[in-house]
């Protein structure tokens, strides 16, 4: 391969110093120059030297680039050099030395093949190299034994955004709903655990271990029965209870202040507990789902009043009566939720690991079916 770097001098075992007129048009050569030297200008001239001086339709030269964005640019530059070219062999301008050599070695036949190059123009072929693959893969499909619609993808965001959704219905089309739930609350969607392949794709020499797979969700029958006695219990409590919370005992910041505005109306505390009630019995309702528990379910729980009375820590309790059991049970439900909402994360954090495998089995089946 010989090669000529351009801007270097002229060295008897190193680089030779690059000259676009004088470049044979046979064999193979490789330019090697930095960013901004002006390699594209360089091929644009060899473009025009194939064309003017061995006469080459534009489809019988080959230009590939990487991107669409460089093919596009590339094409454009190629069919202005032709247009400049035409002009300096058809002496309408003498702006660039260059062209004015090609031009003295054969103007006439040269200005010929030019002008014909540039009305065949859009014939030329200029490709990315996805783009030239496909294209031979089509043309000779019997001889490629490649499908008539094949469709070549410039990267691999196809398949993993295949493989992402694949594993997504596979795991949360069937799953209890508190796990979905809280896999959506945590925003695991496909588009989630497709930047995670996409990760992995720039690591997959990592090797991720997931540890012990949990088989199924534990804790969720523990809440549900937990949840079952609570709410059995709060209709026919439900008067007692929220009466029980206007004590003046708890802290107002808390449960809200007992003391009425100056202009009237209800207190702070009657507003707070309205809403309370509001919310379990909602929750309460039989028709709807008991996980998640509201946001504030924690004021029924024993501990959270015990922990919200004035002077507890000189000792001082509320007396809750035959109302206590209530409030266990609430702080017994509330602990299951909890549980259930730490092995849910345990689990999907699992998934997360089990993803990877999952693409290795499936990436390449992806792959074929493409």
């Amino acid at each position: 391969m010989t090669s000529f770097k351009k801007g270097a001098k002229k060295h008897k075992s190193g680089p030779k110093a690059l000259d676009p007129a004088d470049i044979p048009l046979e064999g193979v050569h490789c330019i090697e120059a930095s960013a901004g030297t002006g390699k594209t200008h360089q091929l644009c001239n060899l473009y025009i030297r194939l064309i003017a001086e061995k006469g080459l339709p534009v489809e019988h030269i080959l230009v590939v680039t990487f991107t669409r964005a460089a093919a596009q640019e590339l094409s454009e530059r190629l069919r202005a050099g032709i247009v400049k070219a035409l002009e300096v062999f058809e002496g309408k301008n003498d702006n660039d030395p260059l062209l004015q050599t090609l031009a003295q070695r054969n103007p006439k036949t040269g200005a010929l093949f030019l002008r014909h190059a540039l009305k065949r123009f859009d014939q030329a072929s200029i490709f990315t190299i996805h783009g030239f693959c496909q294209r031979l893969l089509s043309r000779y499909a019997f001889e490629s034994q490649a499908a008539f619609d094949l469709e070549l993808h410039t990267d691999s965001w196809f398949f993993y955004s295949q493989t992402a959704k694949d594993f997504w219905r596979t795991h949360f089309y069937n799953a209890p709903r508190h796990l979905a739930h809280r896999a959506s609350n945590l925003g695991l969607a496909p588009t989630h655990y497709e930047g995670l392949l996409n990760s992995w794709s720039r690591h997959s020499n990592l090797a991720i271990k997931a540890g012990e797979k949990l088989e199924s969700m534990p804790g969720s029958q523990a809440f549900e029965a937990a949840a079952e006695r609570v709410r059995k219990k709060w209709p026919g409590l439900r008067d007692k209870v929220m009466e029980l919370l206007t004590h003046e005992g708890l802290y107002s910041k808390v449960y809200g202040s007992c003391q009425e505005p100056e202009g009237g109306g209800p207190s702070n505390r009657d507003i707070t507990l309205k809403q309370l009630q509001g919310e379990m019995d909602r929750w309460a309702d039989t028709s709807t789902p008991a996980f998640p528990v509201f946001s504030n379910f924690f004021l029924f729980t024993l501990s959270k009043i015990q922990d919200s009375v004035y002077g507890k820590k000189q000792g001082k309790r509320l007396d809750c009566g035959q109302l206590e059991l209530f409030f266990a049970l609430c702080e017994d439900c509330l602990d299951q939720h909890n549980a259930l909402l730490k092995n849910s994360d345990l689990y999907l954090a699992h998934l997360e690991c089990e993803l990877f495998d999952f693409a290795a089995k499936n990436l390449e089946k992806e792959k074929r079916k493409a």
